[in-house]
């Protein structure tokens, strides 16, 4: 004997797991759209200056720290910067931060973000990059953020692209060059 079920109850059985798992963060997919962003968070990393006290050297990596902790797992990003090479760190917990160089919140959960913000505004040299709606004006540096072009009468096209708040920056102590800050879509504040 088969079973059908609805449409309805199907998404109900998937909410019922996801609420029984412990806490529902809107969690993307790893795929093309996170290979340009990795692509994108490698190329900030290299128009952003880090106060001397951020490395114990001039060899020293530079911790991208991520959440969710796998989101780039299944993406090489074997990538130096100078001398720096560029590692992996898993967010796992808030304690996790204080050794990060870059902080990328690859969530939509807006109050989510805003408690790790929190944590870390009053941190030095830890440039913020996220995806969540309104990132910048939360108190992140960097917001993705995706324009819609019109191809022609029946199809668009999606084009990354990213938000810059400067006071962020600078509280932070990091300088963001021009280069950085001549390709992004909107720069709020003053450096």
């Amino acid at each position: 004997m088969k079973y059908r079920v609805s449409g309805f109850t199907f998404q109900a059985l998937i909410f019922l797991m996801y609420l029984t798992a412990g806490q529902v963060h809107a969690q993307p997919t790893v795929g093309e759209e996170y290979r340009v962003k990795a692509g994108f968070i490698f190329n900030f990393a290299k128009f952003v200056e880090w106060s001397e006290e951020a490395f114990e050297d001039k060899n020293s990596p530079i911790l991208l720290c991520v959440f969710p902790p796998d989101i780039f797992n299944k993406i090489l990003f074997t990538q130096n910067i100078g001398t720096r090479e560029i590692l992996i760190k898993p967010y796992q917990n808030d304690e996790d931060v204080k050794c990060c160089h870059i902080l990328f919140l690859g969530v939509s959960d807006k109050d989510f973000v805003q408690e790790k913000l929190n944590i870390v505004k009053d941190m030095k040299n830890i440039l913020t990059v996220g995806e969540s709606e309104d990132f910048t004006q939360m108190g992140g540096i960097i917001g993705f953020a995706t324009e819609k072009e019109r191809v022609n009468l029946l199809a668009e096209k999606r084009r990354l692209t990213f938000d810059i708040n400067l006071d962020a920056s600078d509280r932070a102590g990091l300088k963001l060059r021009s280069q950085l800050l001549s390709t992004a879509r909107k720069v709020e504040g003053s450096q």
